[in-house]
């Protein structure tokens, strides 16, 4: 195996050797050519800054649902293409001041492509970024850096702030509107309650009792009433047999004893008035003998008559200290009380009549009535709830503005800020020599490579051996004279046929 090795490396050499002029000249040219680029290449600043974007919200359990993620890993590619956009590049111009206001627009345009092509934009993990910028003036790169930086964090941040006052500003809108929907519902609902209010589902069991309630006592208050009015037709009945004649003749009769006896407590039964009051009294109980025998029959007028003249004839006996009742008058005020007692219970009757009614209609419009405060009730319910989420969205919001206020020194944090490069980016003189030493050997050996594959020259005994079939059996040392006169036009060397075919 080392003889293998031996062999393989000593054609190596053997071939480097013949292709030394190959390898040399890229060899000595490439050092040249690469310090002329080292000279002339301008050098480059790099300055850059680190910025750590976290979201210490997220740390917090208690705050994480009230923080905004500003998703900067998703957001990396769109921040990077807005970063390097006109819009951007434009205001970093401003702020830095590197171009007067009055500028013409191309010295704008190719000092945004200058600034465009001069800043990257790197992630670094999830919350750190990093901003470069390369340069050929140090002295700016700082100012410029930390105009670009700014800019940047506001694109950053900018959605945050804008979409938390821009939702409190919508849902503050749609809660003056749902407040006005809300406020309309209830008041509905409670001109509904209040024109309802005898007929509402609440009161439905109640009003059912009540119904039951009310019929009962309608059949008690006919009952009643049938008692009444049978009452009342016994002392009509009564009062019509009795002849309001023979009531008069009673009653003189009555005043005529009362006389009578007044004049014996002054004079005697054969004193003249005495016997004329008599008489008197004897053709009174006559008379009234004969009414009795035959009674007629009254009516409700004669009734009336009866009472005034009831009325009369009381009246009469309190002008003359008379206390005596008839029988006459007793039924007369008892039928009075009858017929007030009628009818009041048929007012009774009528107004519990009209209740029941009132009470049924209550009743059969449950269902309907019950329909139309469900529908209301649902309208509320939904603007209630509709109002309240939006209320609660909007107090959401305002904190979670606020705990963005409150965490916004600490949610970017500047790790590295801009610098002033002291030194250049360029690599340094002698490593654009090492490059070129290295360079043009690689490309000497290249070419040597490809000039010994692509040469069909026969170069060692065992090639020749191999191409055709024989052993060689001696081997002759370059002689110059003999190659010049092999190099020789064959007309001037007739025999340098056979002399080459001696050779072989």
């Amino acid at each position: 195996m080392n003889d293998n090795l031996s062999v393989s490396l000593c054609l190596i050499f053997n071939g480097a050797w013949r292709r030394r002029y190959l390898i040399a000249i890229p060899l000595l040219l490439m050092p040249i050519l690469a310090t002329l680029i080292g000279l002339f290449t301008p050098k480059q600043y790099h300055s850059h800054t680190t910025l750590l974007i976290q979201e210490t919200a997220k740390l917090n359990p208690f705050l994480e649902d009230l923080s905004v993620s500003t998703n900067l890993k998703d957001r990396f590619a769109a921040l990077d293409s807005l970063l390097h956009s006109r819009y951007v590049l434009q205001r970093v111009i401003e702020d830095a001041k590197l171009l007067p206001k009055d500028a013409p627009q191309s010295e704008y345009d190719s000092k945004i492509n200058q600034l465009s092509a001069a800043v990257t934009l790197s992630l670094v993990g999830s919350d750190l970024v990093q901003l470069t910028f390369k340069t050929q003036q140090p002295q700016d790169s700082a100012v410029i850096l930390q105009a670009i930086s700014e800019r940047f964090l506001e694109n950053v941040l900018a959605p945050e702030q804008s979409s938390i006052s821009g939702s409190e500003k919508f849902l503050k809108e749609q809660i003056t509107k749902q407040e006005i929907e809300l406020n309309k519902a209830e008041k509905n609902l409670a001109d509904f309650k209040r024109s309802q209010s005898a007929e509402l589902p609440d009161l439905y069991s109640a009003n059912v009792n009540r119904l039951h309630a009310l019929k009962d006592k309608e059949e008690e208050k006919r009952t009643q009433l049938a008692g009444a009015k049978a009452a009342l037709a016994a002392l009509q009945t009564g009062i019509s047999q009795v002849n309001p004649v023979i009531a008069n003749l009673e009653q003189q009769i009555v005043n005529t004893t009362n006389e009578i006896a007044l004049l014996r407590t002054r004079y005697t039964d054969s004193h003249s008035k005495i016997q004329a009051a008599l008489y008197r009294l004897h053709q009174l109980e006559d008379e009234r003998q004969a009414q009795m025998n035959a009674i007629p029959k009254i009516d409700s007028t004669d009734l009336n008559q009866l009472l005034n003249l009831s009325q009369n004839s009381n009246r009469e006996q309190s002008n003359g200290n008379n206390k005596n009742d008839t029988l006459l008058d007793s039924q007369l005020k008892e039928l009075q009380k009858a017929a007030t007692s009628v009818k009041a219970l048929q007012e009774e009757v009528n107004s519990i009549n009209k209740l029941i009614r009132e009470s049924e209609e209550s009743v059969g419009s449950f269902g309907d009535v019950e329909r139309q405060m469900s529908e209301l009730e649902r309208n509320l319910q939904v603007q209630r709830e509709l109002y309240q989420d939006l209320l609660t969205r909007y107090k959401k919001a305002q904190v979670t503005g606020a705990l963005g206020q409150f965490e916004k020194g600490d949610r970017v944090k500047v790790i590295d800020p801009p610098f002033i490069p002291t030194s250049p980016s360029t690599p340094p003189l002698i490593v654009f020599i090492l490059a070129g030493i290295v360079a043009g050997l690689g490309i000497g050996i290249g070419f040597a490579v490809i000039a010994e594959i692509t040469d069909s020259t026969v170069q060692r005994s065992d090639k020749l051996t191999m191409l055709i079939g024989a052993p060689v059996l001696i081997r002759i040392p370059y002689n110059k004279e003999i190659a010049h006169y092999a190099n020789r036009p064959e007309q001037n060397h007739p025999d340098s046929s056979a002399s080459r075919a001696g050779g072989h």
